[in-house]
């Protein structure tokens, strides 16, 4: 039908589809831009509520412990319990107090110590065996003669002075 117009309205019937079609266009350019506005928003706000949540969760797990962690602590506390009661009951006599162990262990530095065992007799004198493992003879030496200084007696040195390797199992047997 365009064809059968005169050249001068031709010209403007295909203005006329050129404004309508960049209309058009435009308005379609903007409604994807503002739906892709909206989706975006709605993801934004989203992921803050979600992080916020999970800032909170965390932040009570790390405040409250689990059930888990409570047995475990309880079961921990029960334990320490029985050996401090073990420790300092006046009946028996073949537990020492633990300052005995405390000085022990003060004074151990580069001793491994895998064990105390110890005694006390009917006269009172507590006899401690100290079993370990030294670095070398001479820090064996060292340990023996720092736990002298503190009151102990009688520490004897097992280990042979011909002795040169590291890591050498030992057993001390002195008296407090």
């Amino acid at each position: 039908m365009m064809n059968l117009l005169p050249p001068e309205q031709k010209k403007r019937l295909v203005h006329v589809y050129r404004e309508r079609l960049f209309v058009v266009t435009a308005v379609m350019v903007g409604v994807a831009a503002l739906f892709s506005t909206v989706v975006a928003w709605i993801s934004f706000v989203s992921l803050g509520i979600e992080k916020d949540i999970l800032t909170k969760s965390i932040a009570s797990r790390n405040e409250a412990p689990s059930a888990e962690e409570g047995r475990i602590a309880e079961k921990d506390i029960i334990e320490t319990k029985e050996a401090l009661t073990l420790l300092s009951s006046d009946g028996d006599k073949e537990r020492v107090p633990v300052v005995v162990i405390e000085k022990v262990f003060s004074e151990q530095k580069d001793i491994v110590i895998e064990g105390i065992s110890y005694s006390v007799s009917s006269e009172g004198d507590v006899s401690v065996a100290v079993q370990g493992i030294a670095p070398s003879r001479s820090a064996l030496i060292d340990f023996s003669v720092r736990l002298e200084h503190i009151g102990f007696l009688g520490t004897r040195v097992p280990v042979s002075s011909f002795v040169e390797e590291s890591d050498i199992p030992f057993s001390l047997s002195m008296t407090y």
